[in-house]
């Protein structure tokens, strides 16, 4: 990884070529998992977004990780799945969330972090499940 303004953990919720579209200048990483954050704003990164994450195969992204990050001015956004979760879990720490998922979260309609989990393949980032969110259509 090379220093970078912002970067994004994405994956199968959002694909690179998606992000592309929107910033053709923004830094697309592998879904995030344990100690990815510490590196990119041990690079500098100033602004990190979280989409996608790892949770089985890997130790997921741990809320000291992000905590850490803000607490340096790091901003930290979240959404969709992994990042929803994490938001919601540290937004009175100043993690942002954003989107339909964080506010399920928000609201109570989910509860739990299964709800948003999503198998992928780790090579392609393909999906090869549909998170219960999806399944409910909330």
């Amino acid at each position: 990884m090379t220093s970078e303004t912002c970067v994004i953990f994405t994956g199968p919720s959002l694909s690179f070529e998606e992000v592309k579209r929107y910033d053709p200048d923004l830094r697309c990483c592998p879904p995030v998992s344990r100690g990815d954050v510490k590196k990119v704003v041990e690079l500098g990164t100033k602004i990190i977004g979280i989409i996608d994450g790892v949770f089985y195969n890997k130790a997921a992204v741990s809320h000291r990780e992000i905590l850490d990050a803000l607490k340096l001015g790091v901003v930290v956004v979240g959404g969709s799945s992994m990042g929803a979760l994490r938001a919601y879990e540290l937004d009175e720490f100043g993690m942002i969330g954003i989107g339909t998922i964080y506010n399920c979260y928000k609201r109570g309609v989910i509860e739990r972090d299964d709800e948003v989990a999503l198998a992928f393949n780790p090579v392609t980032y393909e999906p090869v499940s549909i998170p219960l969110v999806i399944l409910d259509k909330r």
